[in-house]
C-alpha cells in the first residue's frame, strides 16, 4: 500500500470496508493518522483502529 497516498487522507472523511473471516464490515469516519500497518479514524467519541492487511476498500468521502 503506498504510505503516501494513505497519508493524504488525514483529515478526511472515508469509509473503511474490511473483512474479518468471512464477514466484511464498513466504518465511516475523519482519519487521524497513519502508518506502514494501521490506520486511525475517529468516529464521533470512539476512536478505531484499523490494520491495514485487514482493509479491503477505502471510499473518500469528503
Amino acid at each position: 500500500m503506498n504510505i503516501t497516498l494513505m497519508r493524504s487522507l488525514v483529515g478526511r472523511k472515508i469509509s473503511v470496508f474490511t473483512v474479518s473471516g468471512q464477514s466484511g464490515y464498513k466504518d465511516e469516519g475523519i482519519v487521524r493518522s497513519v502508518d506502514d500497518q494501521v490506520i486511525v479514524i475517529e468516529k464521533g467519541q470512539d476512536v478505531l483502529y484499523f490494520v491495514i492487511q485487514n482493509i479491503r476498500l477505502i471510499k473518500v468521502l469528503e
